[in-house]
């Protein structure tokens, strides 16, 4: 209760403990990456051979000209493949195909098929040479717009030159939860404003 314009302690004490159950506090930034998940995973598929990779670090970056981005280490087989041909295919899969795109993240192309050992299918893009994934739900045709580097990845943007949409097959995209941990998105309930 106040008295002559003061918060009477109690008051203050529970002010103060409302507080601390509200606050955030600082955490390592090394976590700042896994603190953002889930994202949804995809397969990119790249050069004539062709090889894949999966990639969860991606995203739309315009709608007009149509650009895409693409997160890449360049320790990795798919980079040099990018760099080489300056084309990709992104493949959205079905939550059913997660365990192809997680053998496409955990083995090196420069080894192995990955794509045969995964059990893939191909199919031909329109514009590139570059093969797209034939189970995809949505594949994205790009050509290398350009090449950003961030740090320990380059961003590659890419041109859409095509989307394929194979309306058969259910939009179920794969998220990655934490290596190696994958989910799917519960639509059973939907919000609108």
């Amino acid at each position: 209760m106040e008295r002559g314009g003061e918060i009477s302690r109690h008051q203050k004490k529970f002010k103060q403990e409302k507080n601390k159950r509200h606050m955030k506090k600082e955490t390592e930034l090394s976590k700042f990456v896994s603190l953002t998940y889930p994202k949804m995973s995809i397969v990119v598929t790249c050069d004539k051979k062709p090889n894949a990779i999966a990639v969860t670090w991606h995203t739309p970056l315009s709608k007009i000209p149509p650009r895409y981005g693409i997160s890449v280490a360049p320790s990795r087989y798919s980079h040099k493949l990018i760099e080489d041909n300056k084309e990709f295919a992104i493949n959205f899969l079905g939550f059913e195909h997660w365990r192809k795109l997680h053998y496409c993240g955990t083995h090196s192309g420069m080894r192995e098929d990955k794509i045969k050992n995964a059990g893939l299918d191909l199919a031909d893009c329109k514009y590139i040479g570059t093969k797209m994934l034939r189970e995809a739900y949505l594949s994205i045709e790009c050509k290398l717009y350009k090449t950003i580097n961030l740090g320990d990845h380059d961003l590659f943007v890419g041109e859409i030159l095509a989307v394929h949409l194979d309306e058969s097959k259910k939009r179920d995209p794969i998220y990655e939860i934490k290596k190696p941990k994958y989910t799917k998105i519960d639509s059973s309930v939907e919000v609108q404003p």
